[in-house]
């Protein structure tokens, strides 16, 4: 009988170990903002051996990665990955939104009933009480307390889009330190201390952009910065004022020293967590906002945009040497995937659509019909606020007018599409652009107009000449790179939801699923 409890218990300890095996040590989530899936490919030639190169043929590359949804930004495909469900569910529909009792604009990030942590007070008054379902992360750590997750972007929004009730850090462009605040940590960890105040981040500032390769190797051939020597075979255009250089920190955002300081930060979040060092799976979380921001100023067919891709792609093979001189290849699971696309740049005024425009001719359209009056709140990220406090107290059928604006709408340029609130309410779009509008809708939220606009188009915003938002696959198709943990080289060629990344993590890291979510696993891998 005494030998066979040694026996049971022998192999109970084998099948533990086994099933320990069977799970990553650490999970590095990269998600890069504003590249789309054919840019990758389009520039691989000049791409390292040791990043998205390396990273695909130790993996598996799905080609025909999509949002489902219409409003593409970076902080809702941020929350899409990690969650694994569309804006429908998870809220983040925009950096904000306007509360209909109140006719005030809401933050998604700003809480009052939190304070700054490595900061001046009134600084990083930020936390995730906006996001509403839970994060892959979120999961973990409810299942296996002793399990680290940590999320880091330069952006606030995207970071905590990212991270969910993990711990959190952004950079502070005005003294370029990481910050955090009480939602997440009651202080700030020794080691980012004395990083922050090392004088790293000072070093970075007094970084020049200058192109990696030679200039007969880049396919672009538009350039603004005046500190490249181009020969006359590139068309020159305006420089941008976001990227003139300022006393703080801010205009490295629309540079590739942001990608650098966000990795050599990452490197000193895995080092301060001891990531991967026990039987539990970490989790990291790493947002690339630069690219989104190069993009929009210089245009995506700009010298400036190619090169911060190299520039990326250089970072990361810088990352992954770091990460696997800790641990072999099989113990870590990599994701490299985008938040969302970027269309063609659009330097022509005539097809961009003026928001502040937009509102007054509604506003003026309304007065004629339901007499002089406030009757809109504001337009947001292409969605239309009405007073709903005005139209109530006018005794006014909410439905009615909504349908009066949408009809008007219609009549404007650039505008492609218009659903109400009360169709997407009350009806189910399940196929082409009203599905893709409806996932984007969150009734709480959401304006009482939704637009789309025509392909190529984009809003009027200061310095910019590009942007992501629409329904259209240069901003919903994305690149996405699996790799690591024993899966095998494989290219993927079926239609994949974004929404199957945070299930996918789930399963192979022994978890579950997140509640929110519904979309199906990547079961391509667990093929045997």
């Amino acid at each position: 009988m005494k030998r066979l409890l040694i026996i049971i218990c022998l192999i109970f300890s084998v099948s533990t170990t086994s099933a320990q095996a069977a799970k990553p040590r650490l999970v590095v989530n990269i998600v890069v903002a504003g590249i789309g899936a054919d840019e990758l490919s389009r520039y691989s030639h000049n791409l390292t051996d040791g990043g998205i190169a390396m990273l695909s043929a130790d993996g598996a590359t799905f080609t025909e990665a999509r949002y489902d949804y219409q409003h593409t930004s970076a902080i809702a495909g941020a929350a899409t990955i990690t969650t694994g469900t569309n804006p429908s569910m998870h809220g983040v529909i925009s950096e904000g939104w306007i509360d209909y009792t109140t006719n005030l604009r809401i933050d998604m990030i700003e809480d009052n009933l939190v304070h700054g942590i490595g900061c001046d007070a009134g600084q990083s008054r930020f936390s995730n009480q906006h996001i509403v379902v839970p994060t892959i992360g979120d999961e973990l750590k409810e299942k296996n307390p002793t399990a680290k997750v940590a999320t880091l972007a330069m952006n606030p929004y995207s970071a905590i889009a990212l991270g969910g009730k993990s711990d959190t850090f952004w950079f502070n462009y005005a003294t370029g330190a990481w910050n955090s605040s009480s939602a997440y940590i009651k202080e700030l960890p020794k080691w980012l201390k004395e990083y922050n105040e090392s004088g790293v981040t000072s070093g970075f500032k007094r970084a020049k952009w200058e192109l990696a390769l030679n200039m007969d190797k880049y396919l672009t051939r538009q350039y603004s910065n005046t500190s490249f020597r181009v020969s006359r075979e590139f068309e020159r255009v305006s420089i941008p004022n976001k990227a003139i250089v300022s006393r703080d920190f801010s205009s490295l955002a629309y540079t590739p020293v942001a990608i650098d300081i966000t990795f050599d930060a990452a490197k000193q979040v895995f080092i301060g967590y001891d990531m991967g060092k026990d039987d539990t799976t970490d989790i990291l979380n790493i947002g690339i906002d630069a690219l989104d921001n190069i993009g929009r100023v210089y245009g995506t067919e700009s010298v400036e945009r190619e090169d911060a891709i190299y520039r990326f792609d250089a970072s990361l093979a810088d990352f992954v040497r770091f990460v696997q001189a800790q641990y072999p290849a099989n113990e870590i699971l990599w994701i490299v995937t985008s938040s969302n696309g970027m269309g063609s740049s659009n330097r022509n005024e005539s097809r961009k659509f003026n928001p502040s425009q937009f509102k007054v001719i509604i506003n003026g359209f309304l007065s004629t019909q339901l007499g002089r009056g406030n009757w809109i709140t504001d337009c947001i990220d292409r969605q239309v606020y009405l007073n709903r406090v005005n139209i109530y107290s006018a005794g006014l059928n909410l439905a009615d007018v909504q349908n009066r604006v949408a009809a008007f709408a219609m009549q404007f340029r650039g505008i492609s599409h218009v659903l109400s609130a009360t169709a997407m309410q009350n009806g189910y779009f399940g196929e082409s652009y009203g599905r893709k509008i409806q996932n984007s809708f969150y009734p709480r939220r959401s304006g009482d107009l939704v637009l789309n606009l025509m392909p190529g188009w984009i809003e009027t915003k200061t310095d910019e000449v590009a942007s992501s938002g629409t329904m259209y696959d240069y901003d919903t198709h994305v690149p996405l790179i699996i790799s690591g943990f024993g899966i095998a080289h494989q290219t993927i060629t079926d239609d994949v939801n974004m929404c199957s990344i945070a299930p996918t993590i789930g399963r192979i890291i022994g978890v579950g699923r997140p509640t929110a979510s519904e979309a199906p696993t990547l079961g391509q891998l667990f093929k045997e």
